[in-house]
């Protein structure tokens, strides 16, 4: 049985797409290690749908998925994207290739070890205060489990591998049982414009961060280049869904021009919310008009002009 949560408010100048099903109810230390399971491939398939219809492609620049609601009751896995009207076939096709491709072939033994890596780290750098140590009981509590729970996490962490998340998301998703939901103005579709190729070399550009709750995403929106740095505006933004409060890691990546030069990478990050999680190199503003105050003598260089 298929699963949405409302789509979002239709928009006037783009298509949103939502794919979702059931994954059944969490309870019980097995059910947990699966989700868990499921969590880390679902890392590497946002992943995947980022550098494919986003980063290669350009036909999005927001696409994600995430599992929740499944506490107590069945919850849902839910792919959503946003697209120019003319570009909402392609982008469509797009994903579903995606989708078909990451439930056929898997994810590798390397993600998964990456994947537990950083949900050891952040799992253990929540536990950092009473309050958060009292609230991951209580939801390992709401979950069947005992409160040991909390001691004996990391190593079941450790001991997952590649067959177990990949079997995870075999036995609780089926493409062929997806349903799509497009909400949004399609009275203005248009013919999609000739592809355009980036001229001259590029580089990577990332952002990494880590976030109090699985409902959160990352996504790079400016750079602006100064004499020998690079600045990368980059917007926090929240699902609205109900998320579980475990520390996890956002990121996002894009191609821009290279100057040919050795040039370091300063982070001004919108939406940040919480107090915690200070990092070098990375600083945070409520608004992009400080940003921008900022950077009034830097060249921006993506979006391109």
């Amino acid at each position: 049985a298929a699963f949405f949560d409302r789509a979002g408010a239709p928009l006037l100048d783009r298509a949103g797409e939502r794919v979702g099903d059931t994954i059944g109810e969490r309870a019980g230390e097995e059910r947990v290690g699966e989700e868990r399971a499921g969590e880390e491939r679902a890392g590497d398939f946002h992943s995947r749908l980022m550098e494919t219809v986003r980063q290669k492609q350009g036909l999005t620049y927001d696409i994600r998925t995430h599992h929740s609601g499944d506490l107590l009751t069945k919850g849902n896995w839910v792919l959503s994207a946003s697209f120019a009207p003319a570009l909402l076939d392609k982008g469509l096709e797009a994903t579903r290739q995606v989708v078909d491709e990451w439930y056929k072939d898997g994810v590798s033994e390397e993600a998964v070890r990456a994947a537990c890596s950083t949900l050891i780290g952040s799992y253990l750098v929540r536990l950092s205060t009473t309050s958060s140590v009292a609230t991951q009981v209580h939801s390992f509590l709401q979950r069947g489990l005992p409160a040991d729970y909390i001691d004996r996490y990391t190593k079941l962490l450790h001991n997952i591998d590649a067959t177990q998340v990949n079997t995870a998301v075999q036995k609780h998703l089926d493409p062929n049982q997806l349903s799509t939901a497009l909400c949004g103005d399609f009275s203005n579709r248009a013919q999609p414009a000739p592809e355009t190729k980036a001229v001259g070399p590029t580089r990577k550009v990332s952002v990494r961060l880590d976030t109090p709750d699985t409902g959160w995403r990352i996504r790079i929106i400016e750079v602006y280049r100064l004499e020998d740095r690079l600045a990368v505006v980059s917007q926090l933004e929240h699902s609205k869904n109900e998320s579980e409060e475990t520390i996890s890691t956002v990121s996002d990546s894009i191609q821009i021009p290279d100057s040919g030069k050795e040039e370091s990478a300063e982070h001004y990050v919108l939406g940040k919310n919480w107090e915690w999680g200070e990092s070098e190199g990375y600083q945070f503003f409520q608004s992009i008009e400080q940003v921008r105050s900022q950077l009034q003598a830097a060249e921006r260089i993506y979006p391109s002009l």
